[in-house]
């Protein structure tokens, strides 16, 4: 047709369905928004091949950008992101097109649990680093109390053991958390003093604790 391909600005995309909805014929209903599923959405991004071009802080393509590095890019309303994708169209268009799966077809459900996914790449912490955090584990006093594989803490014996491999850092967090009250006794009662984190200090130590060691 030889016209431009358009491109949507801030809530423009807004302002298109808005004006869809308000000229479109028939019965009036509320539609209510199912909020997306990151979980479901990351798998989608495998699933549709989204990953064989776009990383994820690294793990995935490498012939268009990573995803994971401009996360605060996708820290917007739902029209925001479906914007900016909207907008890559015709390169993606054409790159998928050489491909052997072709273009992909989403339903709505898999197009909004994809965007809550790209959404919530904003809150995922970049890995953490394992030499950092055996240092840290030392340094901040978790040492004086934690071992692994039943070695005793310098103080006494708590096993984190089973946070090797864990899948999630949140398990070890919500670990932390459920056991604040006799950290903190223990902490009182042998003077050491309760330990605050620095910028990368958390997602290092973290990673040190589930990362599998030698028994």
């Amino acid at each position: 047709l030889g016209t431009k391909w358009p491109e949507f600005k801030g809530t423009e995309m807004m302002d298109l369905l808005e004006y869809v909805k308000a000229n479109a014929k028939g019965e009036k209903e509320i539609a209510y928004i199912t909020p997306g599923n990151p979980r479901e959405g990351k798998k989608v991004f495998i699933e549709k091949a989204c990953i064989r071009c776009h990383a994820i802080r690294g793990e995935g393509g490498k012939e268009a950008e990573d995803l994971g590095k401009r996360a605060k890019a996708f820290y917007k309303s739902l029209t925001q992101i479906a914007s900016s994708m909207w907008n890559k169209g015709p390169t993606v268009l054409a790159k998928m097109s050489q491909t052997q799966m072709g273009i992909p077809k989403f339903t709505p459900k898999e197009m909004g649990d994809l965007i809550a996914y790209l959404y919530f790449l904003h809150f995922i912490d970049e890995p953490g680093n394992p030499v950092n955090g055996k240092k840290e584990f030392s340094e901040l006093g978790c040492s004086k109390c934690h071992g692994f594989y039943e070695k005793q803490g310098e103080l006494m014996i708590v096993a984190l053991s089973k946070y090797q491999k864990a899948t999630n850092s949140m398990e070890i967090v919500a670990g932390m958390w459920n056991h604040s009250t006799e950290i903190e006794k223990a902490m009182r009662e042998y003077k050491i003093p309760w330990p605050r984190f620095k910028k990368r200090e958390l997602p290092d130590l973290l990673e040190f604790i589930r990362t599998p060691k030698k028994k």
